[in-house]
């Protein structure tokens, strides 16, 4: 999903004091100069300002991509419309830039663009896709920002974000090579990564522990009364930004997103594990598979990409498969 940040119409609101933080939510409380209670929540890109004596929000809108949930107090104001004694809360350039590698900050002013997408990969997976980005992006660089000691640097990469078992690495697409070169070994906080490339995507996956998935599985199975198996693998995802209205920006970035969805299961089936009912057909549900797991789910029976809790009457279990995987019966 591309969301390209739109500020809404400001709330006129001036506040005797906030406070808050936090990160997926940022959060934040304080008092409005009438006396009133005032609650401050972003999550999952939704903005949401309330009031305590009031039923219905003052606001509740998308400002960011669906995986952002770190905002700073003067985001917040500046993009509700709130005052603080009569005074603007806003960051300067250099604030943002600095903050935004210390606390994923984004710009939310409209200038950028991003795209994030959630994902599920085998080891194997994600060096096919490490290998198609070398091959198919000739002109995209990798870095990453490493911290030694208290200095952060930017480091140049390799795109090695298979071969440990926690990953993270900026792709750089688009590359102005003699910028990036001279930006290696400087200070994080004083590289601007947007003059170094058209766009950039920030790739980071860790490992699901294995205990965990064991327990998830032994309640599903007691849920749908057979045994299940959950393909497992490193989660992660892809965060990409690019300069709002810039089509080589915009180019490079839907390029590299066409590119990755060739190498993932991006639509499933969902089931009823209960019933065995088709839920939904072809479905979007947020998250892409790799390859390797779509493989794994269609030698045997009962073996699903993903397993969701669902609300209702009765607490039930959907399961979701690639298409005409193979599947048992709920008998």
């Amino acid at each position: 999903m591309f969301i390209t940040p739109t500020k809404p119409a400001p709330l006129g609101l001036d506040l005797d004091s906030l406070h808050g933080g936090g990160s997926c939510p940022s959060q934040f409380e304080g008092m409005t100069a009438d006396g009133r209670l005032i609650h401050i929540r972003y999550r999952g890109g939704q903005l949401s300002v309330r009031l305590d004596d009031a039923d219905e929000p003052l606001l509740d809108v998308r400002i960011g991509p669906p995986l952002h949930g770190d905002m700073a107090l003067e985001q917040a104001c500046d993009l509700a419309g709130l005052t603080i004694r009569g005074e603007a809360q806003t960051l300067t350039d250099d604030q943002l830039r600095l903050r935004m590698r210390d606390q994923r900050l984004l710009d939310l002013s409209g200038r950028e663009t991003y795209w994030d997408q959630d994902v599920r990969l085998s080891r194997r997976d994600i060096g096919d896709i490490q290998e198609m980005i070398e091959s198919r992006f000739i002109e995209a660089a990798a870095a990453h920002v490493d911290v030694d000691d208290e200095r952060a640097v930017l480091k140049p990469g390799h795109m090695s974000f298979s071969t440990q078992k926690f990953g993270n690495i900026i792709i750089l697409l688009g590359v102005d090579r003699p910028s990036y070169e001279l930006a290696v070994g400087k200070p994080a906080d004083k590289v601007d990564l947007r003059r170094l490339c058209a766009a950039e995507v920030d790739a980071h996956f860790h490992e699901f522990p294995e205990k965990s998935w064991c327990m998830h599985e032994r309640d599903v199975a007691w849920t749908a009364g057979r045994p299940i198996e959950i393909a497992a693998g490193m989660e992660g995802g892809f965060n990409g930004a690019m300069a709002t209205g810039d089509a080589v920006s915009e180019g490079c970035l839907r390029r590299f997103v066409a590119a990755l969805e060739e190498r993932v299961v991006s639509r499933v089936d969902v089931f009823d594990l209960i019933t065995g009912d088709l839920v939904e057909r072809g479905a979007q549900i947020g998250r892409w598979y790799g390859r390797e797991l779509e493989a794994w789910c269609r030698k045997a029976p009962d073996r699903f990409l993903d397993v969701f809790s669902r609300g209702g009457e009765r607490r039930s279990f959907v399961g979701v498969l690639p298409s005409d995987a193979p599947r048992a019966s709920n008998g």
